[in-house]
């Protein structure tokens, strides 16, 4: 079990209001973690400031994953990309690298799990740390802006609760950024097993809500190459516009291979575009 310095001072907050105890401040609080360490109840968790392994015996049977070490780390931040992508079944390959998602502000809808927003009131806002290890494994850190705070859910890991972007934001997410999902095979090959899971009216608002043209060039080319339709994407396709940019696959070459109706390069091997439909 993990745990880290401001759900300490929550803990103490309400072990304070219900005595009638003085509320913590920065001092009682590191008091309080000194006696706690000195009572071999807890340990500074390696590496990472404020963050401290509880090893009590209760909280010692299983070791904490390691996405929820970043959890406590950065209480509103979400597990995406790849790891996302994982998460879901999509893939079983568990991936060397975290990938998580933060923003700017403070989202009144998604708090720090096991708290109430009664619980901040009297208390500081989580500091938001980011490593960028945890042990061996590396950690990436993708900033967006507050407006994009959208499509986020809560997971279990061993019980425990943590933010991930849900299946439809998931998928846009891996097109937009390809490298942070292994590339654009596996983000094809992604798209094809996960469209049976996925809400279209729900994965085609969150397009709208980007407001970026070229998302819905490609978010339209693949819904229609996989075989699905929405009235929504002939509207989208007769706004398409041609450009250096208007390319299937980010990052990649462009390409002759072109699909009119979208304005799109298809930029990717036939072989991998068959992905799309093939076992």
């Amino acid at each position: 079990m993990i745990v880290a310095d401001w759900r300490l001072h929550i803990a103490y907050q309400h072990v304070s209001k219900q005595y009638g105890y003085q509320l913590p401040n920065q001092a009682r609080l590191h008091a309080v973690i000194r006696s706690l360490i000195r009572a071999e109840s807890i340990e500074p968790f390696d590496g990472i400031s404020g963050i401290y392994r509880v090893i009590v015996p209760y909280a010692s049977i299983l070791p904490a994953p390691d996405e929820l070490v970043l959890a406590e780390c950065h209480p509103t931040a979400v597990l995406s990309f790849a790891s996302a992508v994982a998460y879901h079944g999509w893939t079983n390959e568990i991936p060397a690298t975290l990938y998580l998602t933060h923003y700017d502000g403070w989202n009144p809808e998604r708090l720090a799990l096991g708290t109430s927003s009664d619980d901040w009131v009297d208390a500081p806002k989580p500091r938001r740390r980011m490593p960028d290890h945890i042990g061996k494994r590396k950690v990436v850190w993708t900033k967006m802006k507050p407006d994009w705070d959208m499509g986020s859910q809560i997971g279990y890991l061993q019980g425990m609760p943590i933010y991930v972007t849900d299946h439809e934001r998931t998928l846009l997410d891996i097109l937009r950024f390809p490298d942070k999902c292994g590339g654009p095979l596996l983000v094809l090959r992604t798209w094809r097993r996960a469209m049976e899971s996925i809400d279209l009216n729900q994965l085609v608002d969150y397009v709208d809500r980007f407001e970026i043209k070229l998302l819905k060039q490609r978010v339209g080319f693949l819904l229609e190459h996989l075989g699905y339709s929405h009235p929504k994407l002939d509207n989208w396709a007769a706004n398409s516009s041609r450009g250096g940019s208007a390319k299937l696959i980010v990052g990649a070459d462009f390409c002759e291979t072109y699909s009119h109706r979208w304005n799109l390069s298809l930029n990717i091997p036939d072989a991998m575009l068959a992905e799309l439909i093939d076992d």
